[in-house]
């Protein structure tokens, strides 16, 4: 009730959500209503069944209550059609931006950087993936991508932190594909050093 008031009282014509919830439900609408929706991560697996439950009740509310979605991926846009009805008119795909702080520093550092680091791990030409590991990033498609393509001196570089999804089936997947010696694990990239890779 405080919401809608203070939209109608200020006179705003578009309200967005950036977090997939937050709109308005109840009484008309006080303006234009935009959310984004950045994952469908409840719906994954790994919540409690109450959890999932809850959450699709919620956000099957916030999306027909909005008046244009946002989502940053094709996957999440079709894990959203999947489970939720009468929104593919309203649903826009709008990838994330790139902050400033992802400019390369200067070339004097960035080449200390690539002359340290890179070197450690004998890098020059590399496909870097830089996230998590789970079964929707989608890693393996990666893996299998980068074994068709297969140049000599290109590496894959899987950055992030190693966790049992990682060995159980990226791991296995990098023996089975023979790329032992074409793919490096750095673990866990800072996010001041990833413009430098």
């Amino acid at each position: 009730r405080v919401v809608p008031g203070l939209l109608r009282r200020h006179g705003v014509a578009v309200y967005e959500a950036p977090w997939g919830g937050g709109l308005p439900l109840w009484g008309p609408k006080p303006c234009a209503l935009l959310t984004t929706y950045h994952d469908t991560l409840p719906l994954e697996g790994g919540a409690w069944l109450g959890e999932r439950l809850r959450w699709k009740r919620d956000a099957a509310a916030n999306l027909h209550r909005a008046d244009r979605i946002i989502t940053v991926s094709e996957y999440t846009r079709g894990r959203l059609l999947r489970h939720f009805h009468g929104i593919a008119d309203k649903l826009t795909v709008l990838g994330n931006g790139v902050d400033d702080a992802m400019v390369p520093p200067s070339s004097e550092y960035l080449l200390a950087f690539r002359r340290s680091v890179l070197a450690a791990h004998r890098l020059e030409s590399f496909v870097l993936y830089v996230g998590g590991y789970n079964r929707r990033k989608n890693v393996e498609r990666l893996v299998e991508a980068f074994a068709r393509l297969r140049r000599p001196g290109l590496q894959l570089v899987l950055a992030g932190a190693p966790n049992a999804y990682f060995r159980r089936h990226v791991l296995a997947l990098v023996r089975g594909e023979g790329l032992e010696n074409a793919v490096v694990q750095p673990g866990y990239l800072r996010e001041a050093d990833l413009p430098l890779w």
